[in-house]
């Protein structure tokens, strides 16, 4: 009574009266009831008094045969009925027999009005407003609902229901049963009744005929929305206090709420406000009838309200379908068991820690289920929350939701500043997201171990504020990992391809690695947040491989292992990473970076590297680089230039640059410092033409350079670091400081330029070996200001070789040109084998030194032209061996003058700079061909070649060494030769081809000899007062025969007896002297013997002749015949000369003569005789001693002599 007492408020009667009187009885057996108002109604229709009679049950003496009603010792309780829910207001026990509750709450429908007059006959129950309420019409279709026939459906179609009712009375089964409208309709008819243009179904309620066992069934809509249409009572909707959806068990407090029947769309909402629960639960399309629809709708949620002084735990059955279940509040332990279904579950109702004031546990059952936590309504201060596998804690453990079976995971943070602490995550969840508020809100992820504590995805988005995301991977156990990042997501290897952690909206994110072995791909990073990336103590490898440029900074600090970092890449460019900071913290270990470029286009860049930076001109960007022992840059392929700044290298990093596809130079600073550099560095320049270019110009510490052909290196107090080069050209420019540039090897496909600077500089090239076979590659020097060296050293290497000494070009044959300019000092040390040594051309302001081997080397000092050529001091030095110095001026134009000594050469010309020359034993001077003068003033012990060449030469040998050879070929033209004119001492000329001179001049004290061969010397005229020595040769003097007795002095002079020794003056013939022929020299005038050339030249009759020959050949063709007698014969005894048969410079012919010509009768001399064994004579005359006697007798005769 109670429970319909509460909800009709007012019955809104004429007479204002509020009560309504109600009697019940027991009486008889059974379990049945009958009830109605007083038989007479009131004047307004309205029940005033009622009664009730119930059956006694079943009346057994047996205590336990199901004798009596379920009489339920707390009515307000319904917690036994939770079996299978019918609907709102009709739910099902288990073995509780007969509800008497329920019986009264069907009965008292009818006291509070659910009756009228029987078969609308007038009498009892006649005027009730039920039936002249104009709501209710009579179908006269049969009841097939519970009426199995019986009675008559009627409608009730009223102002908030419409529903379909019965005449049934189940005390009255017959075919009318009651005759008028009674009860409410049963569940059914199967289908709906169609009526008046509407479908009509009846529902399990309180004013149905039956009801059954095991059921209770509450105060109902349906029943209550009828009465207070018909009788315009004033109401409560009754399921304010509950339904079978929620049921509250006053005697443990715990209030359950469930779904509707089985695969039901629930929506479930647990309020509450402090004070009350609000239950709300919508079942979707709910049973038919039980709403104040005719037909099957979904109706509004069945809406409950609980006191919290009642409720202890609440216990939240969804069932089967896709429920939707919220738990916006509570200050009892929730549990709320999901079902079957793809179901939805709401906690938190915007401020957790403020609606749930106890725990709540969810368990989600099968299907996709999503956990909704939501704290976005929560007030000021800040919150933190951690997740783990089976719980979410906000604010150090002040409350928990506890959940299980999940598949979806969303927790909606506060606006308040917030920590996200991801601790865990279980298995199964499909997708678990968790979004920050408009705080400044901080994330940490994995808490140690992601792979292991995060087994399923999750997506962080930090919202407005200030947002941090922390992964913590510290404590990862072993086995090495790979973690990828890109601008919204992280994924570690270990998860699996469909494992990551994805964010959004975050101002900073960091990355704690494991202290495994670990591989980072960094793809991309948010433009919202800077990352920074710490590594463990395993070796570490960063890699970015960007698609697009980098959104924000990175720093990573790699760890005390031994990491690297890799930037760019073949399918990308250093554009992407350099579009933002990068900051590269090596920390411990020996680590790595990788620059590449290489995927970049062809488009030329500037590039700038030291040992902790990195910048291009194309980037926005740099990256930073500290604790790095490695570095290793590519450019791009266009024609780059690549700075290095080696005075920020430090010492023990490794550096490698290489230059790409295009034209690239690779650069120190300039001005820069290169000697300060203390790491080894690798330059190369790749395919195209490259330059290196060293600079230390600007305040360079050192005090020398080292390079070969793939390295160099600063001499400072020890060896700085080493630079490894691969290049087209290589280009160095040294301090202002004096220095040593060691150029111990270069390669072929490099050329050189080496800047000295300032300083007083030497370049040595051969290094310590001393051997410039590994000079490859043409070398440029410049020695730029102060005093400069070059220093070539060849002197180890033992095969002969040329060597090149000019003003762009120099060095040995076979090996790459050495170009030197402002140079002050050039030696050359040449191999110890037979060198050629060409000394074309020298600088003005360089002295030239080149030092010979041990071989018999050739210096060849001005190659035709001396003033253009040799305009610096050139110093030859022989060494040991044979050696000879060749001065070639003969491509001079111009009259000059030459000087010879004992160590130098010179010519006055202004632009002729001397030749000096040491421990030579041959030297050549070749005059130009102009009419030079040729001064000899002194020799070394050696041989000395004067060649006077074309024109008009004056040859004056004024002295030389004692044992020297001194040979004069004037030339073609008509020379001066001078031999000892000052009278001083003894000098001795000689000849080697034949002369043609224009004055021979030989001094008291000189010798002028023709070398042996036949030669031939053509003068003009001669003046001498000492020695000429004709050898086995001839002269023609073309003065004419008037100077004869004056050669015929000399001639005399030089006989000695036959000697052909004598002093001087005098002409003799060494040859003569020393050979065992009856031999001597002998003249005549050209006209004299009949000749117009002598000894292949054109004579006049004039002209004097001398030639050595054999005693008797009377006109000097070197043959004694009968001719040669006939002309001793025609002068016998007389005055005479050689022609006349004087042959033994007596002035007459004689027997004597006649001996010396009989002995080499019929001889003719050819080539030059063989000096004469020791006692042995003259060959044997061709005459009998009979025949010699009778000559003599003939020549006797008067008139036969002379």
């Amino acid at each position: 009574m109670d429970h319909w007492e509460r909800v009709f408020t007012n019955w809104n009667r004429a007479n204002g009266t509020s009560t309504l009187q109600v009697s019940i009885s027991i009486s008889g057996s059974g379990f049945g009831g009958a009830a109605a108002p007083d038989a007479t109604a009131p004047g307004d229709g309205k029940p005033i008094t009622g009664s009730v009679t119930l059956g006694a049950g079943n009346v057994d003496a047996d205590p336990n045969n199901s004798n009596g009603w379920y009489f339920d010792p707390n009515p307000n309780d319904h917690g036994e009925f939770n079996g299978t829910i019918n609907n709102a207001f009709a739910l099902t026990g288990s073995g509780l027999g007969p509800d008497l509750y329920s019986v009264v709450v069907a009965e008292l429908a009818h006291v509070l009005g659910l009756i009228s007059d029987r078969d609308n006959a007038g009498g009892s129950y006649d005027g009730y407003l039920l039936e002249s309420s104009g709501f209710v019409t009579n179908t006269n279709i049969a009841d097939t609902a519970e009426g199995n026939g019986n009675g008559k459906f009627w409608v009730f179609d009223g102002p908030t229901i419409d529903h379909l009712m019965t005449s049934f009375n189940s005390g009255d089964p017959t075919a009318n049963s009651w005759g008028n409208i009674v009860h409410t309709s049963g569940p059914g008819p199967a289908g709906g009744l169609s009526f008046a243009g509407k479908t009509w179904y009846g529902s399990d309620d309180a004013g149905n005929a039956f009801y059954s066992t095991n059921e209770r069934t509450l105060p109902s809509f349906v029943a209550a929305h009828v009465l207070a249409d018909a009788y315009g009572y004033s109401m409560v909707e009754p399921q304010t206090f509950g339904t079978a959806y929620a049921l509250l068990n006053e005697s443990n407090g715990q209030l359950l709420v469930r779904g509707g029947l089985l695969a039901s769309e629930d929506v479930i909402t647990i309020n509450f406000d402090g004070n009350d629960y609000t239950v709300s639960v919508d079942v979707g399309i709910d049973p038919p009838g039980t709403g104040p629809f005719s037909g099957t709708q979904n109706l509004p949620a069945w809406v409950s309200s609980f006191s919290a002084a009642e409720v202890s735990s609440i216990v939240i059955e969804a069932g089967g379908g896709d429920d939707d279940v919220f738990v916006n509040g509570t200050d009892a332990a929730v549990t709320v068991n999901a079902g079957s279904g793809d179901d939805f579950i709401s906690v938190g109702g915007g401020d957790i820690d403020t609606n749930l004031d106890a725990n709540v546990s969810v368990v989600a059952g099968d299907g996709t289920d999503t956990l909704w936590l939501d704290d976005t309504a929560d007030g000021a201060g800040g919150d933190n929350y951690y997740i783990t596998v089976s719980r979410v804690e906000k604010n150090n453990d002040l409350r928990r939701v506890y959940y299980e079976q999940f598949e979806v995971f969303t927790l909606l943070g506060s606006n308040q500043p917030s920590e996200y602490e991801v601790a865990f995550l279980p298995a199964g969840l499909s997708a678990a997201s968790i979004a920050a508020g408009s705080g400044n809100d901080a994330f940490t992820v994995g808490s140690g171990d992601i792979d292991t504590h995060l087994d399923s995805n999750v997506t962080l988005t930090g919202g407005g504020g200030t947002d941090t995301l922390i992964f913590d991977d510290t404590t990862d156990g072993p086995n090495s990992d790979i973690y990828e990042l890109t601008s919204s997501r992280l994924t570690k290897a270990p998860l699996g391809s469909n494992r990551f952690v994805q964010f959004s909206g975050m101002n900073s994110i960091r990355i704690d690695g494991s202290e495994q072995a670990s591989d980072w791909n960094i793809l991309s990073v948010p433009s919202s947040a800077p990352v920074t990336l710490n590594g463990g103590s395993g070796t570490e490898n960063f890699t970015f491989e960007l698609t697009s440029n980098l959104a924000n900074s990175v720093v990573v600090n790699a760890g005390p292992g031994n990491d690297s970092l890799v930037l760019g890449g073949a399918g990308d460019d250093l554009d992407r990473a350099l579009a933002n900071t990068v900051d590269w913290r090596g920390q411990g270990g020996d680590d790595h970076v990788s620059l590449d470029d290489s995927g970049d286009a062809s488009t030329a860049a500037g590039y700038v590297l030291t040992g902790s930076s990195l910048t291009k001109s194309t980037s926005t960007g740099s990256l930073t680089m500290a604790g790095t022992e490695t570095i290793h840059l590519v450019a791009n392929a266009g024609s780059n230039t690549i700075t290095v700044e080696f005075g920020n290298l430090t010492q023990g990093q490794r550096v490698t640059v290489g230059g790409g596809q295009g034209d690239d130079t690779i650069t120190s600073l300039s001005p820069g410092t290169v000697s300060l550099l203390e790491a080894d560095v690798t330059l190369t320049g790749g395919a195209g033409t490259d330059t290196i270019r060293l600079d230390d110009s600007l305040g360079s510490v050192a005090t020398g350079y080292e390079l070969t052909d793939s390295t160099f290196q600063s001499v400072v107090v020890a060896f700085t670091g080493v630079i490894n080069y691969t290049a087209e050209n290589f280009e160095l420019t040294a301090g202002a400081q004096s220095t040593n540039i060691r150029i111990q090897s270069t390669t072929a496909t490099t050329d050189y330029t080496l800047n000295a600077g300032d300083g007083n500089d030497t370049f040595t090239f051969g290094g310590p070996g001393r051997d410039v076979s590994g000079l490859l590659g043409e070398v440029f020097v410049h020695g730029q200001g102060g005093s400069d060296r070059l220093q070539y050293n060849d002197d180890n290497y033992a095969v002969g070789s040329t060597y090149v000494v000019s003003t762009n070009s120099f060095g040995r044959s076979g090996v790459a040109n050495v170009d030197p300019t402002s140079v002050e000092e050039i030696v050359l040390n040449t191999s110890t084998g037979a060198d050629l040594i060409n000394v074309s051309d020298t600088f003005s302001s360089a002295v030239t030194t080149v030092n010979g081997g041990l071989g018999n080397d050739t210096f060849r000092v001005a190659t035709g032209l001396w003033d253009t050529g040799i305009q610096g001091a050139v110093t030859v030095n022989g060494g040991n061996g044979f050696d000879e110095i060749q001065i070639d001026d003969s491509n001079d134009p111009g009259a000059d003058g030459y000087a010879v000594t004992a160590t130098q050469a010179t010519k006055n010309s202004a632009f002729a700079a001397p030749i000096d020359y040491n421990t030579v034993e041959q030297f050549v001077l070749e005059g130009n061909n102009s009419a030079n003068t040729i001064n000899i003033n002194g020799t070394f012990l050696g041989t000395i070649l004067i060649y006077g060449n074309d024109g008009n030469d004056t040859i004056n040998l004024v002295d030389h060494a004692a044992g020297a050879n001194v040979i004069i070929d004037g030339g073609p033209q008509r020379d001066n030769v001078s031999v000892n004119a000052d009278n001083v001492g003894v000098a001795t000329g000689q000849f080697s081809v034949d002369q043609d001179l224009n004055q021979l001049a030989i001094g008291s004290g000189g010798t002028a000899r023709l070398n042996t061969g036949g030669l031939l010397l053509d003068v003009q005229g001669a003046v001498s007062q000492g020695t000429l020595d004709l050898t086995d040769g001839g002269y023609i003097d073309r003065g004419g025969t008037s100077i004869q007795n004056a050669y015929v002095t000399q001639l005399t002079s030089g006989y000695n007896g036959g000697a052909w020794n004598g002093a001087a003056p005098a002409i003799l013939s060494s040859t003569a002297a020393g050979s065992a022929l009856s031999d001597g020299l002998g003249y005549a005038g050209a006209g004299q013997i009949g000749v117009v050339t002598f000894m292949g030249v054109s004579v006049a009759a004039n002209d004097l002749l001398v030639r050595y020959t054999l005693n008797g050949d009377t006109n000097l063709d070197r043959a004694v015949n009968i001719g040669d007698f006939a002309n001793l014969a025609a002068n016998f005894n007389t005055a005479a000369n050689w022609f006349r048969g004087d042959f033994n410079y007596d002035a007459s012919t004689n027997i004597a003569d006649f001996s010396l010509l009989a002995a080499n009768f019929n001889q003719v001399l050819t080539g030059t005789p063989a000096t004469s064994p020791t006692g042995s004579s003259a060959r044997k005359s061709p005459f009998s001693h009979r025949r010699l006697i009778e000559e003599v007798q003939w020549l006797d005769r008067p008139g036969t002599g002379g």
